[in-house]
Parts: C-alpha cells; sequence; structure tokens
C-alpha cells in the first residue's frame, strides 16, 4: 500500500478493500491537502484514533469527520469551512485547485 492511510481520501481507501487498482485524481489530492493543513492546526490527522478497519468503515459508511478545533486556534471561518470542504468525503464534494489556491 502506497501513502499513508489517515491521509488517504475515502475514494482510495475503498478501492483498496475492492482490491482495485485506485486511479487518483486532483480531489484526492485536495483530500490529503486537507488533512495536512488540519495536522498543521489542530496537531492531530482529522482522523485521529480510529484503527484501519475503523477507517476502511468510515470511508464505506460515507460519514463527515468530526473535526474539532484546539482552542488556541483563531481563524476566519472561510479557512474553517475551506477545510471543511476539502475533507468531504465524497470526491466531487471538495473544492477545486483553483478554489483552494485563492
Amino acid at each position: 500500500m502506497l501513502g499513508t492511510l489517515k491521509y488517504m481520501a475515502p475514494e482510495i481507501v475503498i478501492s483498496l478493500i475492492c482490491k482495485q487498482y485506485p486511479i487518483p485524481r486532483p480531489a484526492t489530492d485536495i483530500f490529503s491537502l486537507g488533512c495536512v493543513l488540519y495536522y498543521i492546526v489542530a496537531g492531530m490527522s482529522p482522523i485521529n484514533g480510529l484503527s484501519k478497519h475503523e477507517i476502511a468503515d468510515h470511508a464505506l459508511a460515507g460519514t463527515p469527520y468530526d473535526l474539532t478545533w484546539p482552542d488556541s486556534f483563531e481563524s476566519t471561518t472561510f479557512f474553517r469551512q475551506l477545510l471543511g470542504k476539502c475533507l468531504c468525503h465524497g470526491p466531487d464534494d471538495r473544492p477545486q485547485s483553483s478554489d483552494v489556491q485563492k
């Protein structure tokens, strides 16, 4: 398996469960970017504390991640919303690369 499970987009996790070759696309990278940015801000993965099986169950169920923000984190609502969109379960629900660059 290539990559770190806690930073993989749900569609990649699902394709690995189904033993298919995952086809990464820009939305896959947007999800991973959201994980990295969340780690920088919160000091943990948005999927922190979950086992491999729980991550797989989460990906298959399509449930949103419960993002907790540190009290010391001051940000704009826009940044929090952007991170939430980057971490959407569905690749079509994530922002485009051009939207993230702004």
